[in-house]
């Protein structure tokens, strides 16, 4: 999982302040089907400091990570395997998220 993806998750809150639990995680597919599964641009977009060029197929790998809270579970579908930035700062509908801590 990456860095930016585990932390956001352990930021997620539950609507009564708990922290969300983990329930599963599964890969739910790539953003952009390949025409073939040896297309070599699939591992270049593996370098997360790479950018996608104009018009280029997005094949970056979409997560399915189904989270809970005393209310229920819910899947929330993830894709920060790319883009050199850090995890987004907003949380899914009924959640809320506990400010990043800067050093």
């Amino acid at each position: 999982m990456p860095p930016g993806e585990q932390l956001w998750l352990s930021r997620l809150r539950c609507p009564d302040g708990s922290p969300v639990r983990i329930v599963s995680r599964s890969a739910a597919g790539a953003r952009s089907e390949p025409a073939s599964d040896d297309d070599p641009r699939q591992l270049q977009q593996l370098d997360p400091g790479r950018p996608l060029a104009r018009g280029e197929p997005d094949f970056h790998i979409v997560e399915a990570v189904i989270v809970s809270c005393g209310d229920g579970d819910r899947t929330l579908f993830l894709d920060m395997y790319h883009c050199a930035q850090g995890p987004p700062e907003q949380a899914p509908a009924q959640l809320s998220i506990v400010p990043l801590e800067l050093p």
